[in-house]
């Protein structure tokens, strides 16, 4: 699933549901001027699940919001949702690193035309979001 706007982009890569759990592997890239970042997670399955109830709402009412987080919400966070009224629509998130002692985290945020709406859901649907 991919959400662009401009020089903007969150790219999601989601599995099949993994033999012997309910997780999914995440692939998550973020893209905002002069900055890029990636992380590798995994997202329960009925988180997934919820987000995608959650996006055909949105979607439907043009209202709410579509949240999603990884089994660690400081490894990843997207949130799509309605900023006014007027059906509006940003997406604020997070990605998180872990490296040696340390924690890199990015949080970022964009507009987003609200006519994506309709392919955004079918992409994220499209085989339950697996790849």
């Amino acid at each position: 699933m991919v959400i662009k706007e401009g020089p903007n982009s969150v790219d999601v890569r989601m599995s099949g549901p993994q033999a012997g759990t309910s997780d999914r592997r995440a692939t998550v890239k973020v893209t905002v001027p002069g900055f890029s970042a990636t992380v590798e997670t995994w997202v329960a399955n009925v988180d997934w699940e919820g987000f995608l109830e959650e996006l055909r709402e949105l979607e439907r009412l043009r209202q709410g919001r579509a949240q999603v987080s990884a089994d660690d919400p400081r490894d990843f966070q997207l949130t799509l949702a309605s900023t006014d009224r007027s059906g509006h629509m940003g997406i604020t998130g997070r990605l998180g690193r872990t490296e040696g002692s340390g924690r890199t985290l990015m949080d970022y945020g964009f507009d987003v035309d609200p006519g994506q709406l309709p392919h955004i859901l079918q992409q994220a649907e499209s085989r339950d979001g697996a790849v």
